[in-house]
């Protein structure tokens, strides 16, 4: 195992603010973008290099697509938004994808591009607007007016901003998330119109829609009327720049409008699709599409060919629910739609102008694209291109799919499907990483929730496969473990316990036609036969970190650190024993120079064990609720995340080791969460912070850069989307390569010796 490993996913908590009376920050030279809101002291700006994070080419997206757009004089210029994984740009229709960056919140809400000044674009986030002056290139905040950010609940969460189209500098902001991302304190600012009438340049609040429910649309009518969607709470009208507003639902079958699209060729006519209905008492009532001719003011069914079904048990999941609508803006007539039904998800088209709807991908018969992952196609986001209403685009929890004759044939533009059967990503992760972990030059495998259970690639990153698709499409791995025959994963997510499983380095068999990918043998040990949690429990304490250690006269003792415990197994993973030592159990780490000596941290410091952890020991003076450690040459580093003594520490390896007297605090920020030691030269130290989402802005500083062990730092972020980043690692066999993964938008790897300064 490499020195400096992340271990597991990030929790549920925010620590308070750090302990005045512990020794002051080191120095630490920041990007002058970033604001100083994490617990570091701001100098000076990182000098300009060669230096930048690049993608390292999983499979994308592997995370939540909730809105797609395209630039009305540019059609080949695309942006992508995710509910966690911030904006991607495309300028070559999707062939490939980069990271958009300057957003201080990446849980985006919808995209708007202005009407009347080419490359200006508005983001709905919940952390409030956010605009772009480079078609999405870069973006910045938005928020003079509105609440003052919270560190631990949402303040103004925006969906959708509109722009007047009686005047460009009036704007409007709408307090909701289509998402229904109801936490934190967001449903407070729910129904909140802001008003701006410089730009954007400053807000203030104008109106509150039915009681404050969530907005998950709105629309400004040509006629200068404004049209918003509560959820469940009905379709309002205004008549007056949105100071007042009524109820305008005349004709709907329910009050669950859910999206709009507008008919640029008729002001008045506008359609509006409904999701499934919640009725009290009783049953749900089904979604569907419904148009209005006056503005608003009433609405008939278009739905014809749709269906109108109840979910098993009146489940509402399984109900026929429509969340997103699109209308062709050079022909009317031409419209998408998407069931989100569970297991009858499927995207409808209509030539008519909603009167008539056709199935046209998602439905036994009918092509289905290659791609990636496997959720299926609900259709969470739609858009038809302003040039050819041919081109249409349509993403959903995992990716993006485009037709280019109308919807007969689809393929998708965040992966692309390689030779041998294996996959490729195009620049846009929405991963949420937990673990890079590499076999020499060649082998990578990836960890991280949902899809990624794990990824491995065989030839360095070119290419991808999902090994364990068979046991569970999208079920999270937390960490991964080169073994001595194979790879051990440590799979689930949120708590859940997914299993512990044993797999082979995949393979190619090159055939007269090409090469293919063969499915590795695995195996997978989880329940009380095996002396593990049932698949499926939920395990206090979560699952954090998975190792193996080779013994001296062969084979291999594993540990696994599983709600709170640590598990030993010496038999392959067919049974293990609980070790009733650590409590609260996080990280464990194998020190590379003595591979039976193991360091794990919990609750109360860190441990070291010599006998490959028959037997745990605790070093004394080490900090209690350590997240991640880390093996230097002459010492160990161990990361506090949000509560307690946070920062990064270091101690010796052994109780009054030389150099070292004792553990000691190197760095006081409150979100550092993992660290990596470069294994040529001890001196040179990456620290990995980590902000949960959940609240308005992210207030990590991303990836901090020592290079004199700890005495001062410097920020090094160029090109990196998020700064909220749980893993860092070094490459073992590229001298100066650094491979991170974030907490929303996948892995990214950069070489530190084209950093300038």
């Amino acid at each position: 195992m490499a020195s400096a490993c992340v271990r597991g996913s990030v929790g549920d908590e925010l620590g308070g603010a750090p302990d005045s009376s512990l020794p002051a920050p080191s120095t630490v030279l920041t990007d002058q973008s970033l604001s100083d809101t994490a617990g570091v002291t701001t100098t000076a700006s990182t000098p300009a290099s060669a230096f930048r994070w690049e993608p390292l080419g999983e499979p994308g997206v592997g995370g939540r697509v909730v809105d797609l757009a395209i630039d009305p004089s540019d059609p080949e210029h695309l942006l992508i938004a995710g509910d966690l994984i911030g904006i991607g740009w495309s300028a070559d229709g999707g062939e490939s994808w980069h990271a958009a960056t300057g957003l201080q919140n990446p849980e985006i809400g919808r995209i708007t591009h202005h009407p009347t000044r080419q490359g200006e674009v508005w983001a709905g986030t919940m952390g409030g607007p956010h605009v772009s002056f480079d078609g999405g290139r870069t973006w910045e905040l938005r928020r003079a007016g509105l609440p003052t950010p919270d560190p631990l609940s949402y303040t103004a969460p925006v969906d959708r901003i509109l722009v007047d189209p009686a005047d460009p500098n009036h704007l409007l902001a709408f307090g909701g998330s289509h998402r229904e991302w109801d936490i934190a304190g967001s449903a407070a600012a729910f129904g909140a119109v802001w008003s701006s009438m410089d730009a954007g340049a400053s807000w203030q609040q104008i109106s509150e829609i039915a009681d404050g429910t969530n907005v998950v649309d709105a629309a400004w009518l040509p006629d200068g009327s404004l049209l918003a969607a509560a959820l469940n709470g009905g379709v309002w009208r205004s008549a007056d720049g949105g100071t007042t507003w009524a109820a305008s639902g005349q004709g709907l079958s329910h009050p669950g409008a859910r999206a709009f699209a507008l008919d640029r060729s008729n002001p008045l006519r506008v359609w509006a699709a409904l999701g499934a209905y919640p009725s009290p008492g009783g049953e749900p009532v089904p979604g569907g599409v419904f148009r209005s001719d006056d503005g608003g003011r009433s609405w008939t069914e278009a739905d014809s060919g749709l269906p109108r079904q109840v979910g098993f048990n009146g489940q509402i999941s399984h109900t026929s629910r429509y969340h997103a609508i699109a209308v062709a803006p050079s022909d009317p007539n031409v419209l998408l739609t998407a069931n989100q039904a569970w297991g009858d998800e499927g995207i409808y088209r209509s030539t008519d102008g909603g009167n008539n709807w056709v199935r046209i991908l998602g439905a036994p018969g009918l092509p289905t694209p290659a791609t990636a992952y496997d959720t299926p196609m609900s259709g969470e986001a739609l858009v038809i291109s302003p040039a050819d209403p041919k081109v249409m685009l349509a993403g959903n929890n995992e990716f993006v799919l485009r037709s280019e004759d109308g919807g007969s044939a689809w393929a998708d533009v965040t992966s692309d499907v390689t030779a041998s059967g294996a996959f490729r990503g195009r620049g846009y992760s929405g991963l949420v990483a937990s673990r890079a972990e590499f076999d020499s030059d060649r082998v990578v495998v990836l960890c991280g929730l949902d899809g990624a259970n794990p990824l491995v690639s065989i030839d360095g990153g070119a290419e991808w496969l999902r090994p364990l698709d068979a046991w569970d499409h999208w079920g999270g791995c937390i960490d991964v473990a080169r073994g001595t025959t194979g790879w051990w994963a440590l799979l689930g997510q949120a708590d859940i316990f997914n299993g512990i499983a044993r797999f082979d380095t995949p393979t190619t068999t090159v055939t007269a036609s090409r090469s293919v990918a063969s499915a590795p043998r695995w195996t997978t040990s989880v329940g009380a036969a095996a002396g593990l949690p049932e698949r499926g429990e939920r395990v206090r304490g979560g699952m954090h970190a998975i190792v193996s250690i080779p013994l001296p006269g062969g084979g291999e003792v594993v540990l696994a650190s599983v709600g709170g415990s640590v598990y030993r197994s010496t038999d392959s993973g067919s049974t293990w024993t609980r070790d009733p030592t650590l409590a609260g159990a996080s990280d464990i780490v194998v020190d590379p120079a003595q591979p039976t000596t193991v360091y794990a941290a919990d609750d109360r410091g860190v441990w070291f064990s010599e006998d490959a952890g028959s037997t745990f020991s605790m070093l004394a003076g080490s900090p209690a609720d350590a997240v991640r450690l880390a093996v230097g040459s002459d010492r160990l580093y161990a990361t506090v995340w949000r509560t307690g003594e946070t920062g990064l520490w270091h101690g010796p390896r052994r109780d009054a080791e030389p150099p070292l007297g004792g553990w000691s605090r190197l760095l006081d920020e409150p979100s550092a969460y993992d660290v990596a030691i470069d294994p040529t030269d001890p001196q040179r130290i990456v620290l990995a912070t980590n902000d949960h989402p959940y609240h308005d802005l992210v207030t990590s500083p991303g990836l901090l850069l020592s290079t004199d062990q700890g005495g001062t730092w410097r920020q090094i972020n160029e090109g990196l989307p998020v700064n909220r980043v749980p893993t860092v690692e070094f490459h073992p066999t590229r001298p100066g390569e650094i491979v991170v993964g974030t907490f929303g938008r996948g892995f990214f790897s950069a070489d530190l010796s084209r950093l300038a300064g």
